[in-house]
């Protein structure tokens, strides 16, 4: 469902993968992207091979705002808190 989502981004690295880690890190001990990176050096996981550790910070950013972009050039909206 990501990467049909994601699909016209054209990232060049397993998305889902990048977005599985460090959910998976998260689930097992806890802890950044950074950790997870090193963390699955000591595990086998199907598909995370290629996935280097600025791939996670890109998916992290596409999971902040959302699989579908806003338009190029349209400024991203700033949210007001009350006081």
């Amino acid at each position: 469902m990501i990467e049909r989502l994601a699909g016209a981004r054209k990232h060049d690295f397993p998305l889902e993968r990048a977005a599985f880690l460090p959910v998976l890190h998260r689930l097992v001990c806890g802890g950044s992207d950074r950790a997870a990176d090193r963390w699955r050096e000591g595990y086998r996981i199907d598909g995370v091979d290629g996935i280097e550790l600025h791939h996670l910070y890109r998916t992290d950013g596409v999971a902040r705002r959302g699989v579908a972009e806003r338009p190029a050039g349209r400024p991203r909206r700033r949210l007001l808190r009350a006081a």
